[in-house]
């Protein structure tokens, strides 16, 4: 498939928009310029009157003994204070406006760390964090430059509240912990930018000439691990299809309610007679649900300090870093999830080595102890196994050599993650379904406990399975950096927990008849 010529593409249309940002908040600030100064002059005018009428009706200690007098001297007072109010708070404006234009300005050139550039976003942090090594150190300076640079350029991306914005929003608030709902209960709403984002900017103490904490966001783009050819780790397709939640702002436990009896219903049998009453016991699932701290480390070598450049010098090194990181992050969070939800879930033991009618009936048994399950009663949407389940199934004939497991490839293609993705368009989807529920690799799966060679397969109602995930933290950690290594580690952190809103939602089907399966 050929581009068509006549298209522009994204990045151009995105210049085109932020160059004519940049010249109508340059124009709204001449205006907003010339308002201000109208009120200066106002200002000024009231001054000079009142100064007149003392000057004509004041006594030497400045008392004006005259009522009228008086009462016109207080009015021109009062008119110079509001004219002043309002000139200073529109000049205020207008220099946000000339602050951003210029801002614009730059940015429309080029970012300090786009894939061009070469300079890279991790050796910067590392070098600042270090401090300098001697008192003229130009590195460190030109770094320091280069963060505060990147970081009013998030403002920026922040206050038009652009994806890459929602991008810095996140992660400013997952390192300041600002809950911006009681900000909200406190001060109600405000017009113009949205209330969080000017907490946002207040936690960080962010303005458009400083960087503040906004130069430890990441950069946008090396969050697209398209880029990258990693040593990769199994993808995360049991988390990736759960329900994404929204981290909570504090602590670390998550409290989900949960009722663990039924309301009694009771038919009046006749009039003025009494009716049947329970109340439904609660608790919350799992005494709360931890909030696990999932962390990699990358050390970074003085020889990449001294060696090293960003993506525009060929070495891709901050998209390396952050993909490498942030895989296994995913690998083990996954790895957590699908074995606390096998151990709170059902079970069902096949002993028989597996057939096509023994899986048939196996899944369909799952299914059942679900859907039956007092209080649960739901029914599956995905099955999950290793790839080894899956070449097995592949492998499978009926009499007359035809594959009895045969992937719709328009399935295939279509298929997207219905939690957030991982890879763009990468869920894992095999495009085989075992009655109602699609098959989903995931070679995570744990074997069953005690058996490394026996396989299990997952049948569970991913809607019913939540996951909160923080944004990833990025800070570099200095350690004795003269005698150990010369370097810095780059130490990624997030916050990760899971949790079946009802346990029995997934399912298990293990035993010695999926051995050699693993």
């Amino acid at each position: 498939m050929t581009k068509n010529n006549n298209t522009p593409d994204p990045g151009s249309i995105r210049k085109a928009q932020d160059r004519l940002s940049e010249k109508y908040a340059m124009t709204d600030a001449k205006v907003d310029t010339a308002i201000a100064n109208k009120a200066k002059i106002k200002r000024d005018g009231d001054l000079e009157d009142a100064a007149r009428i003392m000057a004509e009706h004041g006594d030497a200690r400045g008392v004006i003994a005259d009522s009228s007098a008086w009462q016109s001297f207080i009015q021109h007072v009062n008119n110079a204070e509001t004219w002043d109010r309002y000139y200073r708070m529109i000049n205020t404006v207008a220099t946000e406006k000339r602050n951003e234009a210029t801002v614009l300005s730059g940015i429309n050139e080029r970012r300090t760390y786009a894939p061009e550039s070469p300079h890279s976003w991790f050796v910067d942090q590392a070098t600042v964090a270090g401090g300098r090594t001697y008192s003229n150190d130009v590195r460190f300076d030109q770094a320091k430059a280069r963060l505060d640079q990147h970081g009013v350029e998030c403002g920026y991306e922040l206050r038009h509240h652009t994806a890459e914005g929602r991008h810095v929003r996140s992660q400013i608030m997952e390192t300041n912990r600002y809950d911006d709902t009681i900000e909200r209960s406190q001060n109600g709403p405000r017009s113009g930018r949205p209330i969080a984002d000017e907490a946002v900017t207040r936690a960080v103490g962010m303005d458009n000439t400083s960087a503040s904490g906004l130069s430890f966001v990441t950069p946008f783009y090396i969050t697209d691990p398209d880029l990258v050819a990693l040593y990769r780790a199994p993808v995360p397709a049991f988390v990736t299809e759960g329900r994404q939640m929204d981290c909570p702002p504090y602590g670390l436990t998550v409290n989900l309610p949960t009722w663990t009896s039924a309301t009694a219903v009771g038919e009046q049998m006749t009039e003025n007679t009494g009716l049947t009453q329970s109340s439904p016991t609660t608790a919350y699932l799992d005494g709360g649900v931890p909030l696990n701290t999932y962390a990699a480390v990358l050390p970074v070598s003085q020889q990449l300090f001294d060696r090293s450049g960003g993506p525009g010098t060929g070495t891709n090194f901050d998209v390396y870093a952050y993909a490498s990181l942030m895989d296994a992050i995913d690998a083990s969070f996954d790895v957590f999830a699908l074995t606390s939800c096998i151990a709170a879930g059902g079970t069902y033991t096949q002993g028989t080595t597996l057939t096509i009618p023994l899986l048939y009936s196996s899944i369909s048994k799952a299914r059942e102890q679900m859907a039956n399950a007092a209080g649960t009663r739901l029914v599956p949407s995905h099955i999950f196994g290793t790839s080894n389940t899956l070449e097995w199934m592949y492998l499978q004939y009926d009499g007359s050599n035809r594959p009895i497991f045969i992937p719709e490839p328009s399935i295939i293609f279509e298929s997207k993650p219905s939690g957030a993705p991982y890879l763009d368009g990468d869920s894992t989807f095999s495009g085989v379904f075992l009655g109602n529920a699609g098959f989903w690799v995931d070679d995570n799966t744990p074997a069953y406990t005690g058996q490394p060679t026996y396989a299990q397969i997952v049948v569970a109602r991913m809607s019913e399975v939540l996951v909160w995930r923080s944004a990833p933290v990025l800070r570099p950690i200095i350690g004795n950096t003269a005698t150990s290594h010369l370097g810095v580690d780059l130490v990624l952190h997030q916050y990760n927990a899971v949790a079946a809103r009802f346990p029995l939602a997934v399912q298990t089907v293990s035993g010695a008849g999926l051995a050699s399966l693993n």
